[in-house]
């Protein structure tokens, strides 16, 4: 099956499935249910919420209860291993409804051409408290696609560097702040000869669908653009070889050879294994917790922005991340995006981010402004510098590109970069092939179309959250 054979499934079979249900038409705006409203669990109508893992899904679960009393629903909770590849299996074997799916944005233009979500502009006021409390960067990046807002905010990550400050300290070593600096960080770490230390000096994340963002977002910070103004790729260019010969030099002498996933990295550096790695902001709280993640580093592993290169360039990411989003043909749509409202409301959201058993991470204002709530961490002055280094990071973060065919895009571009990690191509000859899917991606959409909606996107990276 072709790169993007998995894609055309998913969209066939969910809107099979989707459309058995009825379509509802009320615009009704989120209102709150009655004060009185009390029901048993088992009789509380079922709400399909599908995600991409059981951690992903679990504030659902935590939430039950409550969900059922003030909306009459009881979730059914269904995470396929990976949403994006195996969710039309799923929902072809199960014979299911889905009312709210959980998704990456990057995902979320897919969903859209394919008529598979609904718009959810109906029920969100901008002038909402619910609304202006959620940090720009991740209304523009993560919940529009073209005209329409169609996701609510449920998981905001953010890329941060992870480094053990006793082996710092023992090395003499600085905190990295350039990529060059970086890259020799991690050679002095995986060289050291400390007792019982360090094999490696920092890691990736190497998964098919992820090992781009680590090119990207060094890519972005030494000012590389992906299209010129003619909508022409770029990233065949010295500096994205350059970047993409750097990145895999750096894998095959310093890091383990296996290519980790994001839960794979966390347990290396929970376990001592990884002295330094770029990873999502959530491991900051994972690293104080025993029952959950086992961390045998708690106190030792500190954080800091991403690496960056140019000035007033991107540093670091709001790679991945989630949203709710409505499945078009859902037979009950009010509720379901009053329950998406309630899951994503800053009391609920304020519990979620705080947990060891949760994927989600700050996304609103009121997030940052509560480090008291961070119980995992030792002291409420560890939380303050974890939310003061996250708020520095979105000042100008990278994001997935959210444009129409940006999935598209994506995985070229990661199909590339994985081909040159796994010794198949050189940087050169993959990310020539990535340019050359770039353009038929880009004449099948249509060049003018994708020109504005690249420069609109790149204002949105460009603004980050300053406004």
């Amino acid at each position: 099956m072709t790169r993007y054979g998995n894609i055309l499934r998913l969209s066939l079979v969910l809107v099979l499935v989707v459309s058995a249900g009825c379509s509802g038409q009320r615009s009704n705006p989120i209102e709150a249910p009655p004060a009185n409203a009390q029901q048993s669990s088992n009789s509380c109508t079922p709400l399909y919420v599908v995600g991409d893992s059981a951690e992903a899904t679990r504030s659902f679960e935590l939430e039950s209860e409550e969900l059922c009393r003030r909306f009459g629903v009881k979730p059914v909770l269904r995470h396929p291993s990976m949403l994006i590849s195996s969710l039309e299996d799923y929902v072809a074997e199960s014979r299911e409804r889905v009312d709210l799916a959980i998704i990456a944005p990057r995902h979320l233009n897919v969903f859209v051409e394919k008529g598979l979500v609904r718009p959810i502009d109906q029920w969100i006021d901008p002038k909402d408290p619910w609304f202006t409390d959620i940090l720009p960067v991740y209304r523009n990046l993560y919940m529009r696609a073209g005209d329409h807002y169609y996701g609510f905010v449920y998981d905001g990550d953010s890329h941060l560097l992870f480094y053990r400050n006793d082996l710092f300290d023992k090395l003499d070593l600085s905190v990295p702040t350039t990529w060059t600096e970086h890259d020799a960080v991690a050679r002095s770490l995986a060289e050291s000869t400390l007792p019982g230390g360090t094999r490696y000096g920092t890691a990736m994340v190497g998964r098919e669908g992820k090992a781009y963002i680590w090119f990207a977002e060094r890519y972005a910070s030494l000012g590389g653009e992906y299209f010129d103004a003619q909508m022409t790729p770029l990233i065949d260019g010295p500096l994205g070889v350059k970047v993409l010969t750097d990145l895999t030099n750096l894998q095959r002498e310093v890091a383990p050879e296996a290519l980790y996933d994001w839960e794979d990295l966390n347990r290396a550096l929970f376990a001592g294994t990884l002295p330094m790695a770029v990873q999502w902001s959530d491991t900051a709280r994972f690293s104080f917790n025993q029952e959950v993640w086992h961390s045998k580093v708690a106190g030792r592993l500190s954080w800091a922005e991403v690496p960056g290169g140019e000035p007033g360039t991107p540093r670091g990411g709001i790679w991945f991340g989630r949203i709710l989003v409505l499945a078009a043909n859902s037979a009950q749509p009010d509720v379901a995006a009053q329950v998406a409202h309630y899951m994503t409301s800053p009391e609920v959201s304020g519990r979620m981010i705080t947990r060891a058993d949760t994927i989600n991470d700050p996304y609103r204002y009121s997030h940052l402004a509560n480090p008291e709530a961070q119980t995992l961490f030792p002291n409420q002055e560890q939380a303050k510098a974890f939310y003061e280094t996250l708020s520095r990071s979105l000042e100008r973060p990278m994001a997935d590109l959210t444009i129409p065919g940006g999935w598209d895009y994506t995985q070229a571009l990661d199909h590339s970069v994985l081909q040159v990690l796994r010794g198949e191509a050189t940087p050169e000859q993959a990310l020539r092939e990535a340019a050359e899917e770039w353009e038929v991606i880009t004449n099948r959409y249509g060049r003018d179309g994708q020109r504005a909606a690249y420069e609109q996107w790149r204002t949105w990276v460009r603004q980050g959250n300053t406004q």
